[in-house]
């Protein structure tokens, strides 16, 4: 397990450097159509190169640097798979978990909701930060044949095991929080708390 959340850790970081580099790119390429525009470029052209940056995924910004970060990467893989998320964050403050421990909760659920999607091409992310609980949850649909494989595999074995949340309960129950899994009328649910405080407990997870 310690063995294939570091290969995962050095992945993500690798792709959140990436995604970096892409965002400076994309607002160079910005500049550069100002300067075309302001020289007396074709409009024709600048009005091409405008509408395509537009088309791309608006960056997710919150108060937490490593968050953005970590989301940022994400958003560009749900992208390259024809994929949209839909926010609802509340970050008051920098999350208490550690950045690795933050990027193996956010990966495994978010890369499980990409790779598992089916029936749809939407996937609902919401977020609550505070000083005293972190808490995540993220949405996808899942087609009748996928629902129905996932019933089956209730049966079998761990919840989370089928579907490459095993990792993120380990971050979960570390911080004395947990994971919920279910799927019910389509719609694919996993959700995970973490406590600053593991005597507090937070409800509506």
């Amino acid at each position: 397990m310690n063995e294939m959340m570091a290969l995962q850790l050095r992945s993500t970081k690798e792709n959140m450097r990436i995604s970096e580099s892409l965002s400076r790119m994309k607002h160079d390429v910005r500049h550069m159509i100002s300067l075309l525009a302001d020289s007396g470029g074709s409009e024709e052209l600048i009005r091409k190169y405008r509408k395509e940056l537009d088309s791309l995924e608006i960056p997710i910004e919150t108060k937490s640097r490593a968050l953005n970060d970590i989301l940022h990467a994400e958003q560009e893989r749900a992208s390259e798979n024809g994929l949209h998320f839909r926010c609802v964050l509340n970050v008051s403050s920098e999350p208490f978990l550690s950045e690795d421990d933050l990027i193996v909760l956010l990966m495994n659920s978010l890369d499980n909701a990409i790779l598992h999607i089916s029936g749809g091409n939407e996937i609902n992310l919401m977020i609550r930060s505070n000083s005293r609980f972190f808490l995540l949850k993220v949405e996808n649909p899942i087609s009748t044949e996928g629902q129905r494989a996932y019933e089956t595999y209730l049966g079998k074995a761990d919840r989370s095991g089928k579907y490459g949340l095993r990792s993120a309960r380990v971050i979960a129950e570390k911080y004395g929080g947990d994971i919920r899994v279910k799927c019910k009328d389509g719609v694919f649910s996993f959700s995970a708390i973490a406590h600053a405080d593991s005597d507090q407990l937070v409800k509506g997870m």
